[in-house]
């Protein structure tokens, strides 16, 4: 049996596979993240073809930089940790 900050922490984290993983069929059924990713190199290259001033890619990069600080593996297990 779990305590309720276990099932808090397991919850969590299949709504945000669930979320950011499962393909979305108003994405042309390719997950969120894909999607995030797709649009980073879109913009990147739209901003070498240009001499123009561009906005800044910094908020792509962070969303890239939290996604993978989110979906590293240990993260779960490390909160789980703490209840054994």
């Amino acid at each position: 049996m779990w305590t309720l900050t276990e099932a808090r922490v397991v919850i969590e984290d299949w709504r945000w596979k669930y979320n950011n993983y499962r393909p979305h069929r108003s994405l042309g059924y390719i997950t969120p993240i894909e999607f995030a990713q797709e649009e980073i190199e879109v913009e990147s290259s739209q901003c070498r073809d240009s001499d123009r001033a561009t906005p800044s890619l910094r908020p792509s990069i962070d969303l890239l930089y939290e996604i993978k600080q989110v979906l590293n593996p240990s993260r779960l297990r490390q909160n789980l940790a703490q209840f054994e």
